[in-house]
């Protein structure tokens, strides 16, 4: 072997070399993109689950609140319909009297 030779497959051993090494550069690169991809979607899958854990949540109390708010309605036109009879009663009691008189 000579020289010419030797150097030839010095020089195609250094370029397999730096071509592998630039392969395992990029392969750790895109490694470790894709993890800080997959990391960010389960926070999103996380923070998406808390927000509808939240949304139902909010759906319990804004229900509730609803039966509530009908209830205090319903008893607020009763108590209204009772005094409005007190009203005329006392009305009618008092023309009553004003008419005996």
């Amino acid at each position: 072997m000579d020289a010419s030779g030797l150097q030839i497959s010095l020089s195609l051993l250094m370029a397999i070399l730096s071509g592998v090494a630039g392969a395992l550069g990029v392969w750790f690169k895109l490694k470790g993109k894709v993890e800080l991809q997959e990391l960010k979607i389960e926070t999103m899958e996380d923070a998406i689950d808390i927000a509808q854990e939240r949304i139902s949540k909010l759906k319990v109390v804004v229900e509730t609140n609803k039966e509530k708010n009908e209830t205090a309605v319903t008893d607020l036109k009763s108590e209204m319909n009772a005094m409005e009879m007190r009203i005329i009663k006392a009305i009618h009691e008092l023309t009553t009297e004003l008419n005996k008189k």
